[in-house]
């Protein structure tokens, strides 16, 4: 499978050019967008007042440095009578740091996204939106609805998924790699008699920040639906590099890496999310997608060629 991907210049994009990306999910790089190198230092200063260092919203990170993924339902609830049943674990549930707490324990914390650049992160999220021309993005998209900031080591991972919004993803420190299932791909990922989804979060001692302990804490009621049921190893992939800014339409299966690479030990992303031209009010992820993303599976075309 191979995806032809358009690259443009922000500067010359029309409004129309840029809705036709979104109405017809096809995802392009948008180049020229002036985006900010920072060091870490000056997110410190950023994030520094009289008071001293905000306080962030972080999640912890277990060795795998991945975000969620799959075990049977029976590995935390030991009485109960499903069989193959699984729940979505959860590395650990998020909790507020200083800022120079979490810098200084980069390799066991992430900031991973959650809208967090519209609250706890928003001090960051303001700087870079000022900082590169993300105004005329925003006009033309009708947006946004949210602000991400995802910051953390060069070895993170976030599980296959898709999301109901379209994304503009820039890339500020190191590199990610994205790989990518069409929407068609549904059914495969999550076949119609699958279960639902719960959510089972790890509890996680931070008393000493360099040297997590987790524990299995109890399966919640939070109900998903847009996440895998299995692991792929094929797809399509696109390789971010500091300065790339790309649009990701909504229903996008997408698997996020962060690369190790010799340019910088740390990892940051922007990212703003837009409601998507087939889902007018955001469409949450406790419920299976229907006609919206029928009426998505059901385009002839993709811009993914076998």
């Amino acid at each position: 499978m191979v995806i032809q991907i358009p690259r443009v210049n922000g500067d010359r994009i029309s409004p129309t050019q840029l809705s036709n990306f979104s109405k017809t999910s096809t995802p392009v790089i948008i180049e020229g967008l002036g985006l900010p190198h920072l060091e870490q230092i000056t997110i410190l200063q950023l994030g520094q007042d009289e008071q001293g260092f905000k306080r962030v919203s972080v999640a912890p990170l277990q060795d795998n440095k991945t975000d969620k993924w799959l075990e049977p339902l029976r590995a935390w609830d030991a009485n109960t009578a499903l069989e193959n049943v699984h729940v979505l674990a959860v590395a650990g549930k998020r909790s507020a740091v200083p800022l120079d707490q979490f810098i200084e324990n980069i390799d066991h914390f992430y900031a991973d996204g959650a809208g967090n650049g519209s609250a706890s992160w928003s001090f960051l999220a303001d700087y870079i939106s000022q900082r590169c021309d993300l105004a005329r993005m925003d006009h033309k998209l009708e947006g946004p609805i949210e602000k991400h900031i995802w910051l953390g080591p060069c070895s993170t991972r976030s599980r296959l998924h898709y999301d109901a919004v379209d994304t503009l993803f820039c890339q500020l420190e190191g590199r990610k790699r994205f790989k990518m299932l069409p929407p068609g791909e549904f059914t495969s990922l999550v076949p119609e008699d699958s279960p639902p989804l719960l959510k089972a979060y790890y509890d996680c001692d931070a008393t000493d920040p360099s040297c997590l302990k987790f524990s299995r804490g109890e399966v919640s009621r939070e109900i998903v639906w847009n996440y895998s049921r299995f692991d792929r190893e094929d797809g399509c992939t696109v390789e971010l590099k500091p300065g790339d800014c790309f649009f990701l339409p909504a229903y996008w299966w997408h698997q996020v890496d962060a690369l190790p690479h010799y340019e910088s030990p740390w990892c940051l992303s922007y990212s703003q999310v837009y409601r998507t031209p087939f889902v007018r009010s955001k469409e949450t992820a406790t419920s299976r997608p229907s006609s919206e993303l029928r009426l998505v599976n059901g385009r002839s075309s993709w811009h993914v060629y076998d």
